[in-house]
């Protein structure tokens, strides 16, 4: 037996499909700034430890870093 196939595409026209993946790809690019980030061999695994132990994922942490200290040295440079 074969399937039915159902849906509102009329004989010979197939439905657009929703890409996930293009779609969160062009929403990342639209919002976010990315930043190529290079430690010493080893660092990696202590930040991904320190970020586990405070509850964030790395990204968070690294984040919330950065965040200390521009907050930290706000005005320093003016």
């Amino acid at each position: 037996m074969k399937k039915q196939e159902t849906g509102n595409a009329t004989a010979g026209q197939e439905k657009p499909v929703f890409n996930q993946i293009a779609y969160q790809n062009e929403f990342n690019r639209q919002k976010y700034d990315r930043i190529n980030l290079t430690m010493p061999k080893g660092k990696k695994e202590r930040v991904r430890v320190a970020a586990a132990a405070a509850g964030q994922s790395v990204n968070e942490y690294i984040n919330a870093a950065i965040d200390r200290a521009l907050n930290n040295g706000a005005g320093a440079a003016e």
